[in-house]
């Protein structure tokens, strides 16, 4: 397809900010597939995504849990049996009440995350540190407004991900 094209379907065509957010976008896609092969055998997307859902609840309930992943009740038992078995999560029987099951990141869950988070932030400040000083500052500080952005928009949005 040719840029400018009216009957393209790609929608960066004619949109510049659609370009550079959907470069950013790949990229970030990118980093984090790369600092995946680095996880142990085994270990799914949805199942990595559970541990970083599980990360930023802390303790909570397999209801609260299956909502932020937009999964079924049984299909988050399931889940959660794996990442029991795995010993990356650990179940207990919630301190509010004996029908409702508790679970949390164990101390492995805890490290498997550390070192993943570890091999994309260090592919991600090597990008940075691609700039000079003073750029880096100015992309630093767009980071974090960005951030705060989406932050607001998921918390506006009532996202149960987010506290």
């Amino acid at each position: 397809m040719t840029s400018g094209n009216a009957d393209s379907d790609d929608p960066t065509d004619d949109d510049p900010t659609d370009a550079a957010l959907l470069a950013v976008a790949r990229a970030m896609m990118a980093v984090s597939l790369r600092a995946a092969v680095t996880l142990p055998a085994g270990i799914s997307p949805i199942q990595l995504r559970a541990l970083t859902v599980l990360s930023g609840l802390g303790q909570t309930n397999l209801a609260d849990l299956g909502a932020a992943l937009g999964m079924s009740p049984s299909s988050t038992s399931r889940l959660c049996d794996r990442l029991v078995a795995g010993g990356l999560v650990e179940r207990r029987t919630s301190p509010h009440t004996r029908r409702e099951v508790a679970v949390r990141l164990s101390g492995e869950g805890t490290r498997l995350l550390a070192g993943y988070d570890g091999h994309r932030l260090a592919e991600l400040r090597a990008v940075l540190d691609s700039f000079g000083p003073r750029r880096r500052q100015e992309v630093l500080g767009a980071l974090r407004d960005f951030g705060a952005a989406a932050r607001a928009a998921d918390i506006a949005a009532g996202d149960p991900r987010v506290r």
